[in-house]
């Protein structure tokens, strides 16, 4: 923190410095860094929705296909009867 005093830098913003560079590297300190990351998030945020709803449909679809393959193997039990 000695250096923080002798360039006049509050030991808060080295901390905020040290965080954004922990979490972009140097890119982090790029002009407009934050408003990609936020479309990066965006993005991400629809992509990750639009896959859940894949896998809910894939889901039902599974069940509906267990459900129908344990009604057929009822069917064909009774018909060999």
């Amino acid at each position: 923190m000695e250096i923080c005093r002798k360039h006049g830098i509050y030991a808060t913003t080295y901390y905020e410095w040290k965080k954004k560079y922990n979490e972009g590297g140097e890119s982090a300190f790029l002009p407009g860094y934050a408003k990609r990351e936020r479309k990066e998030i965006k993005r991400l945020e629809k992509e990750n929705e639009r896959m859940k709803k894949l896998l809910a449909e894939k889901g039902l679809e599974v069940e509906m296909k267990t459900e129908l393959f344990k009604k057929k193997m009822e069917h064909w039990k009774n018909a060999k009867r």
